[in-house]
């Protein structure tokens, strides 16, 4: 189904990709099957090391300039499905549960009294694919929008996204820096949609960029099948001073 227009796709039958990282692979494969083949080739093209095949409805096929070598190769490659789902309905019977992010910002000091500009911070969840599922928040001024690609991580895996849903979620999931300070974001274990996801495992990013300054991320790897589990993670930068989370089930509150 091509999300623009919520009509099925008719002219391209199958997208394989391969790229170096799985997540590229399966967010270009979702959005080929809905973009025109050019269009397929201009975004390939801005991904590193991306080749494709293309296969459309009158049997024809479209492929990247390196296709031919991989397949002349002989090389056995386990290739992502065309269409990646990372939902599914909620377990009969399974508890509601939440995830709760609690992050510190840093009191920085400039020299000589210099204004210190607040960092811009993206917090956001990804399957085993390393496929986008949830942002919870992005902090950043509205009016220097450029500086998001400082975001590094949570810019393009958003951007991908976007290709493949055709949607933009910026100004749903966006409010404005914050000063330091301790702040508490909610997961109610849904997607972008509002589906619940399936139980399992998944990643939590936690990522700072300040203009002209610093850059910080943060990953950690929860299971969210149900039972309960409080993290306090690891320091890996300036930024952010303290982070935690607490998975818990809503019903035992």
């Amino acid at each position: 189904m091509d999300p623009r227009s919520g009509r099925p796709v008719s002219e391209v039958v199958s997208a394989t990709v391969v790229a170096d990282r799985a997540s590229d692979a399966g967010a270009l494969a979702t959005a080929f099957c809905v973009l025109t083949p050019k269009d397929s080739e201009r975004l390939a093209s801005s991904v590193p090391g991306a080749e494709f095949l293309i296969v459309l409805a009158d049997g024809s096929r479209i492929q990247s300039h390196g296709w031919r070598s991989l397949a002349a190769g002989g090389a056995r490659l386990r290739l992502p499905s065309p269409v990646t789902s990372v939902y599914a309905s909620e377990p009969a019977g399974q508890p509601e549960s939440e995830l709760t992010v609690t992050v510190e910002l840093a009191q920085i000091q400039g020299q000589a009294g210099a204004r210190v500009e607040r960092p811009y911070l993206a917090i956001w969840i990804e399957d085993k694919d390393k496929i986008p599922v949830r942002t919870l928040t992005v902090l950043y001024r509205p009016n220097e929008a450029r500086f998001l690609a400082d975001l590094r991580a949570w810019y393009r895996g958003d951007r991908l996204r976007a290709m493949a849903e055709g949607t933009e979620i910026i100004g749903s999931v966006s409010s404005a820096t914050r000063s330091p300070g301790r702040y508490t974001f909610k997961w109610d274990m849904k997607d972008q949609q509002g589906k619940p996801v399936r139980p399992g495992a998944y990643t939590v990013l936690i990522e700072a960029a300040r203009e002209h300054g610093t850059y910080q991320i943060m990953r950690q790897s929860m299971d969210f099948s149900g039972a309960p589990k409080q993290v306090q993670l690891p320091i890996n930068g300036i930024e952010i001073t303290a982070a935690s989370l607490d998975y818990h089930q809503t019903s035992a509150k």
